[in-house]
């Protein structure tokens, strides 16, 4: 890691990403609050942050564009984009205007769809071991912790001290700062174009995938996990208000203290990933989570803060068991693809379990949500239960032994 971090490019590179994804998640836990202060209503909150997650539907296409366009001025012109597109914001000083929120959120969505595959690519592209990679990955993953451990200080808590309109300003300094450092990025060696001509297509990221052993179970078993954490942020709203009895602007502490937890299990994920192997640490995570969840029924600080921290740290274990297993199997040329159909993985079921848990919020306890949380917790701690002989390995590589997927060649 001290290598990485010796390497002037892979600095520019991890300083950028992580003042862009500190501006998308600061965006992420503000509007939702902003929301809720102004209308009053958990589900209005709850469906902002679905507004964010729904456009990560068209990943497929983001993950096209960064292996078909220069990623480096792509990065550069989405953060230039974003910045610009934030400034509505400005014109938000009441109920009316809670569309705009609506509208801002899903651009911010929309520009991830994006971000996460031309960053991945880029990142790739550094990189020339499986070991490297691996702890690329892991220092990658807690710095974009830290940003979220950032973010609700920057978000929930500057929108309350100092007003929408100075939140607004900063983050958009945020994006102009990242975008300058991807400007600084030295050039790519190979045209990504020119490399994709091995592989054409919007699905040629998913067909690699299917081709590749070992990854099915591991993608069945994280769609599972996230179904259940995509629950966790409108329950915080009702355990909020019917359980801690306090404000919405308490959320701050509460994302805080979950992103504590998710730096900490970042860090611990890419020191165990080597250890363990994917499916492990993977399991490790979801049992991680689902204690923490348990934790949540008991609305005390003394509980709900630790359970947090657990519940923080399993996600992001489980997370790097399966970015770590797809990205060592995946050529640089497939990379932006590949990586899109992962952070699809990673997205869809949060976009759908936000949109039901908003709905869930309005009729069951924050109780009940959580016990539909462990439910899930336990299917996936089941499904990576202990491997059967002849089963699926923590090795994942090609199908066909030259290591390429035949399924996406095609002739010039």
């Amino acid at each position: 890691m001290p290598g990485l971090l010796a390497r002037r490019d892979f600095r520019l590179f991890i300083t950028g990403q992580t003042l862009s994804t500190l501006a998308d998640n600061a965006v992420f836990v503000a509007l939702g609050v902003w929301a809720k202060e102004l209308t009053g209503s958990s589900s209005a909150a709850g469906l902002v942050l679905l507004s964010y997650t729904v456009p990560m539907l068209l990943l497929p296409i983001g993950g096209y564009a960064a292996d078909r366009f220069p990623r480096g001025p792509l990065l550069v012109t989405t953060n230039l984009v974003l910045a610009a597109l934030s400034l509505p914001l400005l014109l938000v000083t009441g109920p009316s205007g809670t569309w705009i929120i609506h509208v801002v959120a899903a651009l911010y969505g929309l520009a991830a769809v994006v971000l996460g595959p031309a960053q991945s690519a880029v990142l790739r592209g550094m990189l020339s071991g499986e070991a490297e990679l691996g702890a690329a990955i892991g220092l990658s993953q807690s710095m974009r912790s830290g940003s979220v451990l950032l973010a609700p200080l920057l978000g929930a808590s500057l929108l309350g001290w100092a007003g929408g309109r100075v939140f607004t300003l900063v983050n958009i300094a945020l994006l102009l700062a990242a975008a300058l450092l991807f400007v600084l990025l030295p050039g790519e060696r190979r045209a990504p174009q020119e490399e994709a001509q091995t592989a054409s297509g919007v699905l040629a990221g998913l067909r690699h995938l299917r081709a590749t052993r070992g990854i099915h179970r591991l993608l069945v078993s994280l769609t599972t996990l996230l179904l259940a954490v995509g629950l966790l942020q409108p329950m915080l709203y009702a355990l909020l208000e019917h359980g801690l009895h306090r404000p919405p602007r308490f959320m701050g502490v509460l994302e805080t203290t979950l992103a504590v937890g998710s730096l900490a299990g970042s860090v611990a994920g890419g020191f165990l990933i080597a250890r363990l192997g994917s499916r492990r640490l993977m399991r490790a995570g979801a049992f991680l989570f689902g204690t923490g969840a348990a934790l949540l029924t008991v609305p005390a600080p003394s509980t709900v803060l630790p359970g947090l921290v657990l519940a923080g740290a399993g996600t992001p274990a489980a997370v790097i068991g399966l970015a770590t297993a797809a990205q060592t199997a995946t050529p640089g040329h497939l990379m932006g693809r590949t990586q899109a159909v992962v952070n699809l993985i990673l997205t869809v079921p949060q976009a759908i379990s936000l949109g039901v848990g908003s709905a869930l919020v309005a009729v069951l306890s924050f109780r009940q949500m959580v016990a539909v949380m462990i439910i899930g917790c336990l299917a996936v701690v089941a499904l990576l239960g202990p491997r059967r002989a002849g089963g699926a390995t923590d090795r994942h590589t090609p199908e066909h032994q030259d290591g390429t997927d035949r399924t996406t060649r095609t002739t010039p």
